[in-house]
């Protein structure tokens, strides 16, 4: 699972260039479907209006919503004050489980700001073009 955290969202609404063209491949079925954990949205949302709207118009991008890992989401971030609200849902939604045993990559402008172990991929990294 490939997940774009708020950074990436509010990249792409600034138009970076390689977020551009990763959900205009998800869009066209070319690439695997992006997801977009519901706190980034909303997070991208208040920080950047017009930005989750934006991301809610895109057919190759899935919100995943909050359900039984908002409690989860809490916790991590209860626990790690430096993570934001997004940056726990994203981890939360990366990590392993039964449907997905390898767990997900999130794509971020903030990669350096994720702990030890979660798979934060920069925007700007060439294996995403």
């Amino acid at each position: 699972m490939i997940l774009l955290d708020t950074s990436a969202v509010r990249a792409f609404w600034n138009n970076h260039t390689t977020l551009l063209h990763l959900v205009e491949r998800a869009n066209h079925g070319d690439r695997a479907e992006l997801h977009v954990p519901a706190v980034c949205l909303m997070e991208a949302e208040t920080l950047l209006p017009g930005s989750g709207l934006t991301i809610l118009e895109q057919p190759g991008i899935a919100v995943v919503p909050l359900g039984h890992l908002a409690v989860a989401t809490g916790i991590l971030a209860h626990e790690q004050p430096e993570l934001s609200p997004g940056m726990a849902h994203a981890i939360v939604c990366a990590a392993p489980d039964p449907s997905g045993p390898l767990g997900g990559i999130i794509v971020t402008t903030e990669a350096e700001l994720y702990p030890y172990g979660v798979v934060a991929v920069d925007a700007d990294h060439p294996g995403l073009r």
